[in-house]
């Protein structure tokens, strides 16, 4: 049972309002724009892809000054003048990365940018086609959820809306996720690794794929992971050696401080458990909450791994719930996961539904997650608190009952 005012026609329209009004408001943001500067909000657009172009240029020039925040904030500096930014963005991510943007410097930023906005756009575009041709059920399809439907959802989403002006990678991100999911229900477990292997870029969404292969003994998706990450990670450690990947090893312990890092930092877009629980447990007691976070991801990569074991001996296309638990453990475990990240989400929630006779319960929290992506960072940007993480935290509590009993309920 849902409640009365949410009618099939208001579900069908106020997404697409939304749409309207989200779309507007970054149209007018890039219209009415100050150099490099958002005309509504102030904040640095592309910030993130900027950043990432800036690490692409460091690669070329030293690499070894790759992780230098002060090195990386002269460079973006130059790239953005004669606009000044209140704040840059480090980069953050693994040298593998870094080579890929550096492929991009080859041409100047704006053409960068533009060449980006339309990558992600293309997407968005075959991660909804793929969904709603495999992924969407058809009761759903039924009720209306056709691929123009699902469209206006994903791109209505605060999500969405707030990455794709930050120039982030988060529908490439979603289109891997669907992708493994489908290609894993489809036993095709070549093609699956391969994908995971892809998301590289951002490994901690491969990590409840990797855990729940080993469990099933594919092989095959392992080997193709091992071999499409050890590809891409090969070209820098070819070029410069392992230095690169210990110094970002070494700066991986500052990104645990993050939630630490007060108004330089937008903690309130944070995701994740670690990132709440962060926000609100003072730094002196930072290390004995590290280690105790540390026990409880092991005891749930442990969990993911007993609840994938109990699922083996069950037909592939009836294994659903160990895949949404994979989509769901980096952002239950890991402590880095922003909110344009948690659009992974929709393939899980596709997933879920699947279970019809369960799938209606969905609609409150559904309601929730889609609202709370807009409330609650500004919520927590006024109280200092990463509130975002409450969304899957709230979503995997509602659900978790149905993913045990999954078996049964079907």
């Amino acid at each position: 049972m849902h409640p009365p005012f949410l009618n099939a026609r208001r579900l069908r329209d106020y997404p697409r309002l939304f749409l309207i009004s989200g779309g507007m408001v970054l149209f007018l943001n890039v219209l009415l724009h100050q150099g490099w500067l958002g005309g509504l909000t102030g904040i640095m657009l592309w910030g993130d892809f900027i950043s990432n172009y800036a690490g692409g240029i460091q690669y070329h020039i030293d690499i070894t000054q790759l992780y230098d925040p002060y090195l990386q904030e002269l460079t973006q500096a130059a790239l953005i003048l004669p606009t000044i930014s209140p704040g840059f963005a480090p980069f953050i991510s693994m040298p593998n990365i870094a080579w890929a943007y550096s492929l991009l410097t080859a041409i100047p930023l704006t053409w960068a940018v533009g060449i980006w906005f339309i990558f992600s756009l293309a997407c968005t575009a075959i991660a909804v086609k793929i969904m709603a041709r495999w992924l969407v059920p058809d009761w759903l399809k039924s009720h209306g959820l056709t691929a123009l439907q699902l469209a206006v959802l994903v791109c209505s989403n605060f999500a969405f809306i707030i990455g794709l002006q930050a120039g982030q990678t988060h529908m490439l991100t979603m289109l891997l996720v669907a992708g493994i999911v489908i290609t894993s229900r489809r036993e095709k477990w070549v093609l699956s690794g391969i994908l995971a292997g892809l998301l590289i870029y951002k490994p901690q969404f491969a990590f409840g794929f990797l855990i729940v292969w080993f469990v099933w003994r594919r092989w095959d998706a392992l080997v193709s992971f091992g071999i499409t990450a050890g590809l891409w990670i090969g070209v820098p450690l070819l070029q410069h050696g392992i230095g690169p990947f210990l110094d970002y090893l070494e700066f991986t312990d500052m990104l645990l401080l993050l939630p630490y890092a007060g108004e330089s930092f937008p903690v309130a877009i944070m995701a994740t458990p670690y990132a709440l629980l962060a926000t609100l447990i003072p730094i002196q007691l930072v290390r004995p909450f590290q280690l105790l976070f540390t026990i409880g991801v092991l005891v749930l990569s442990v969990a993911l791994g007993v609840f994938a074991f109990r699922q083996r001996q069950v037909p592939v296309d009836k294994r659903t719930a160990s895949l949404v638990l994979a989509i769901f453990y980096p952002l239950l475990t890991m402590p880095h996961t922003l909110i344009y990240d948690l659009l992974i989400l929709v393939p899980a929630l596709l997933l879920i539904a699947q279970n019809q006779r369960q799938a209606r319960a969905l609609l409150g929290p559904l309601s929730f997650l889609y609202v709370g992506m807009l409330f609650l960072p500004l919520v927590g940007y006024a109280l200092g608190v990463s509130l975002t993480a409450l969304i899957p935290i709230g979503l995997f509590l509602t659900q978790i009952r149905t993913l045990w009993n999954w078996r049964q309920t079907q």
